[in-house]
């Protein structure tokens, strides 16, 4: 769902002969964007083979199966576990700026719009020959109407639209031939361009739009539209033969409505990936029996030996990943334990022993290590060291581009065209947990830059099935296809281009300034 980076090396522009354009630009115009985004269509990632083998969201086919409330392709037994899990294991979220993940609905809501532009291209012209659009977010107050049905006042519900949509480019069997077709006409080639819309063009435009410019915390408005999105998942680590083989994953996808971090765009998403099992198999992988019974939800202990605790964290950082791993070194053996292991584990990186010291401490609420925290701490983006920043202007600029950071420090080659990003924040976990609710809320709850936002409620936190789940009832159901019609179609996330060093300076080639 994130594009690449652009390149951002200030020494190329004067040897390119670019001319560098500035942060708060009129926006690109739409019959010229198409220079600026691959001629391709995003695709659906499949459900792993393991997910659909042992039925992460449940077999329809057994007794007792119930797609009720919500409904969302999952068994509401299973809802209710992954709703628990979500909750449990949900990261805090130290911010850089006032970003946060938010919940795109939203942009929907209270009177709002979330247009679902479609524009039309012909390829061969590189002519934009048709725009549509329909309101996403009121859908579901005007579902199309059977076939044959007139029009009230010359035009269809806004349904209608997303609903032939969701048959053309239905991501197993595209009604729409022009989808399939392998050759093509040469004075005609349609291409279509589907996305969203969000408020702002420029850098300076979003601050204005989020930014309280008085206090440069978030708008009071949008606080509550704090959402993650957690996508389940069975991941088949170890050898076919083996019986204990699996990891049960929980991917929260991050959505930010902007991106200032050197490479500008609109729609942003980010995620992390929180690996879970039983304290006491936490080295190993587990067996099909042992993950069954954690979404069953019998294998649900909060504490004891069977917790369920964190056996490794992915933190994806534009195109990198970084990992901590909980079980080797195991992090919640007993210190002795602990501390001999690592004194005759080798290091093979520079800096290993530190990491581990910082794991065992992000592994406990308290000093006395009897508290297992269950809760990723994300650092959200970094500061661009980029040489592109000596064309930006004093302040806090390019700080918003929203990699999920584990500690605070400087992560080379990381950013756009190798940059750099800093994380200067700090944030002791174990002090905020001491703290009284009361006390956590004024020291960090800030909205802002250097604030805590904690994901580890339930009207925050959103379980997302797998695109096979839902892809039937969106092509069926109204309901369905306002709340999941996003999930299945090529959307891009955001308009297509916008404003940004070397934006466009190869045509059609992803540099970072679309979604």
């Amino acid at each position: 769902m994130k594009a690449s980076r652009c390149v951002h090396v200030a020494a190329l522009f004067l040897g390119l002969g670019v001319v560098p354009v500035r942060a708060n630009a009129q926006r690109i115009p739409k019959a010229q964007y198409l220079q600026y985004m691959p001629l391709e269509y995003p695709r659906m990632q499949q459900a792993t083979a393991a997910s659909m083998a042992l039925h992460l969201f449940g077999d329809p086919t057994a007794p007792g199966y119930r797609d009720e409330a919500p409904r969302d392709g999952i068994d509401d037994r299973r809802d209710a576990v992954f709703m628990d899990l979500g909750v449990r294991f949900a990261p805090y979220m130290v911010q850089n700026t006032v970003a946060m993940p938010m919940d795109f609905r939203r942009f929907g809501t209270d009177g709002r719009t979330l247009p679902l532009f479609v524009d039309t291209w012909n390829l061969v012209t590189k002519k934009l020959v048709r725009e549509d659009m329909a309101d996403y977010g009121n859908l579901a107050a005007h579902p199309c109407p059977p076939p044959g049905t007139p029009p009230v006042d010359g035009r269809l519900p806004d349904d209608c639209l997303v609903a032939s949509l969701v048959r053309d480019f239905h991501p197993f069997a595209p009604a729409t031939a022009l989808e399939r077709a392998q050759a093509v006409s040469n004075t005609e080639e349609p291409f279509r361009v589907l996305y969203f819309d969000f408020p702002g063009a420029s850098p300076d435009e979003w601050a204005a739009i989020y930014e309280d410019p008085h206090t440069k915390r978030l708008r009071p408005y949008m606080r509550d539209w704090a959402k993650v999105l957690v996508h389940p998942f069975i991941y088949e680590a170890g050898p076919v033969a083996a019986t204990e083989r699996y990891e049960l994953v929980l991917q929260y996808w991050f959505f930010y409505p902007t991106n200032d971090g050197g490479n500008n765009h609109v729609g942003d998403w980010e995620h992390l990936n929180v690996i879970v099992a039983p304290r006491d198999r936490v080295t190993r992988l587990l067996s099909e029996a042992e993950v069954t019974a954690i979404l069953d939800g019998t294998l649900a202990d909060t504490t004891g030996p069977a917790q369920l605790v964190i056996r490794r964290l992915d933190y994806y950082l534009h195109n990198n990943v970084t990992q901590l791993t909980f079980a080797e070194p195991n992090a919640y053996a007993p210190r002795e334990a602990w501390e001999s292991d690592i004194r005759i584990r080798p290091e093979e990186r520079a800096g290993a022993k530190d990491v581990w010291e910082r794991i065992r401490n992000r592994a406990y609420w308290d000093d006395a290590e009897t508290i297992v925290n269950t809760h990723a701490i994300v650092f959200i983006g970094a500061d661009n060291k980029g040489t592109d920043q000596v064309l930006a202007k004093p302040g806090g600029a390019n700080r918003d581009s929203h990699g999920s950071y584990p500690f605070p420090g400087l992560y080379m080659d990381v950013g756009p065209g190798g940059a750099a990003e800093g994380v200067d924040l700090h944030f002791d976990h174990r002090t905020y947990y001491a703290a009284s609710p009361e006390a956590r809320r004024q020291r960090w709850e800030l909205w802002g830059r250097g604030g805590v936002v904690r994901m580890d409620e339930p009207e925050r936190v959103e379980i997302i099935p797998d695109g096979e789940r839902v892809i039937d009832l969106v092509m069926a159901e109204p309901a369905a296809r306002a709340d999941w019609a996003w999930l299945v179609l090529p959307l891009r996330w955001g308009y297509p281009a916008i404003q940004s060093p070397f934006a466009g300076i190869v045509a059609n080639a992803e540099t970072g300034n679309g979604d």
